[in-house]
């Protein structure tokens, strides 16, 4: 049996990027060598030529493969909703895990000093952006 590696281009990376260079489709087609037809085309979903993913590595400085990702990754194809509905379940128990150690602590009656931060909201912060850091890369390497 043979194994197929799928990759399918990542539509919603390439338009981020074209974002946060801050130029819009007209002007990335200008650089590319392209027409702005085309950009829509790729940014819709659309048949192109692959040819031109060189010059969208280096354009935006990535490395060989990066704007591709694989459609069987299951954390990939979740939704922005669902991934965040994820995150806040995470930071649900994570605050019950401190919660219970606090309370543990209390009972035992040592009263051990508990180097957790006492702004929960600190931490669920911190929790947010590295999970949403990881599942950034999450199809990327």
């Amino acid at each position: 049996m043979v194994n197929k590696l799928e990759v399918e281009f990542d539509v919603v990376k390439f338009k981020s990027l074209r974002k946060s260079k801050k130029i819009n489709q007209e002007k990335m087609a200008a650089v590319l060598g392209v027409s702005q037809q085309l950009i829509s085309k790729i940014e819709s979903g659309g048949d192109f030529d692959v040819s031109i993913i060189d010059r969208l590595e280096k354009y935006f400085k990535l490395n060989s493969g990066e704007l591709f990702f694989d459609p069987n990754n299951k954390l990939r194809a979740l939704t922005t909703a669902q991934l965040n509905a994820v995150i806040d379940v995470s930071c649900t128990a994570l605050r019950d895990s401190f919660s219970i150690m606090i309370q543990a602590n209390h009972a035992s009656g040592k009263n051990k000093e508990i180097n957790i931060p006492d702004d929960s909201l600190a931490i669920e912060s911190t929790y947010r952006a590295t999970i949403n850091h990881a599942l950034s890369k999450v199809g990327n390497e």
